[in-house]
């Protein structure tokens, strides 16, 4: 019975496929078999029965060849019509469904594999920083060090890369550019958590006790660049402000690698904030977040946590520097002073940029326009024109 039933609905569907049976009904009347009803396809949308053009009734009625997905599989559920508003705006279902993955943070990268990058990463780091703290102390060759770090960093993209195009079947899905974006942002969140308690640790000896240990502070200074030099060459879209943040954080590395800090100079300025800087590990992982696949509730505590770290270490690390340029304007009025402000300035317009992007995701995810799309949409739209994540968001702490 099911078989003579499948042969019935798939006469019945040749019948009412063929146009020369319309055609010939259409010459005779009096031969015009009966109407013909339409064959129950699984899944296929009922026909539209409201005031629509001929040529959308007749798209509506025809049926689904067997064994065939819906072409709004995965975007409308099955036995419903698509929305109106794309049937207006001329757009298919397969284009409103890739742009809406293309930029949607759920359909992206997997957490696991990329908590696995950054926890990797911030071992490796942290065993780097232990023996470049413990055994490395007194080198001078801190140009060799910036090289040699560089070398790893640069090597690491790719071998991330590797991992999550073999582990990560979401990661798969995105833009290259995305790829390498993302995985710049979990690089250099991984390499500034292994530095942050380094970080903290000379910045208390630095505001508290005011003991400015050189090599130290030299050490970490090339640690710090070497993720925005890297980010230079592999990361392929960057904001301008993005580009001019990490020239002027290598021209302050090569400074500081020169420098001696138990002389009162502009280079003290670089380094205070650039332990500022390093507690924006927070944000890297924010800006990569929007690729990770997390929930509503983490990304929500996410982009308050970095909201809230971000604008407390700006608005300290700026009066320190206010403070500090006013001592030194007074003691010592060097033409290096006025270089260092003009070059700061490009990075403290970064810094802002950054932080208008942390406001604006923060009061959409509160509003709850996470659940909708709309808030990874702003944030790209931001990256793309400013940036970005910055990225300015897009290339920005990549």
């Amino acid at each position: 019975m099911e078989m003579a039933a499948k042969r019935n609905a798939a006469a019945s569907e040749e019948l009412w496929m063929h146009p020369q049976h319309q055609s010939d009904a259409a010459r005779d009347p009096t031969t015009a078999p009966p109407p013909l009803r339409r064959p129950m396809v699984w899944g296929a949308a009922p026909p539209l029965r409201s005031a629509a053009p001929q040529q959308q009734q007749q798209h509506a009625l025809t049926p689904s060849p067997p064994n065939s997905p819906s072409p709004t599989e995965g975007s409308v559920p099955a036995g419903q019509p698509l929305p109106p508003s794309s049937a207006r705006r001329g757009t298919t279902p397969q284009q409103i469904l890739r742009a809406f993955v293309s930029d949607n943070p759920w359909d992206t990268l997997h957490a696991q594999p990329a908590l696995a990058v950054v926890g990797g990463t911030t071992a490796l780091s942290m065993i780097s920083a232990y023996i470049l703290q413990n055994h490395v102390l007194d080198t001078h060759d801190h140009l060799g060090v910036f090289l040699f770090g560089s070398y790893l960093i640069f090597s690491s993209y790719f071998m991330v890369y590797y991992f999550l195009e073999r582990f990560s079947t979401s990661f798969r899905k995105i833009s290259q550019d995305k790829k390498f974006y993302t995985i710049g942002n979990l690089l250099k969140a991984g390499v500034l958590v292994s530095i942050t308690p380094f970080a903290v640790y000379n910045l208390m000896l630095v505001l508290v006790y005011d003991t400015w240990e050189s090599n130290t502070l030299r050490n970490l200074g090339c640690i710090y660049a070497i993720p925005d030099f890297v980010s230079m060459v592999v990361v392929r879209r960057m904001a301008w402000t993005t580009w001019l943040h990490h020239i002027c954080v290598c021209l302050f590395n090569y400074f500081s690698i020169h420098n001696d800090y138990a002389q009162e100079n502009v280079c003290r300025l670089i380094v205070v904030y650039a332990c500022f800087s390093t507690f924006a590990y927070c944000v890297n992982m924010l800006l990569a977040s929007r690729f990770l696949g997390v929930s509503a509730q983490v990304s929500r505590v996410l982009s308050f946590v970095a909201l809230c770290v971000y604008v407390f270490c700006c608005a300290v690390n700026w009066v320190w520097q206010a403070h500090y340029l006013r001592r030194l304007i007074h003691e010592n009025d060097h033409w290096t002073i006025y270089l260092y402000m003009t070059l700061i300035c490009f990075v403290m317009w970064d810094d802002i940029v950054l932080n208008r992007w942390l406001l604006q995701n923060a009061r959409n995810t509160h509003g709850g326009i996470l659940a909708g799309g709309r808030q990874h949409q702003d944030g790209g739209a931001v990256a793309r024109g400013a940036a970005g994540p910055r990225r300015g968001i897009r290339g920005a702490c990549c």
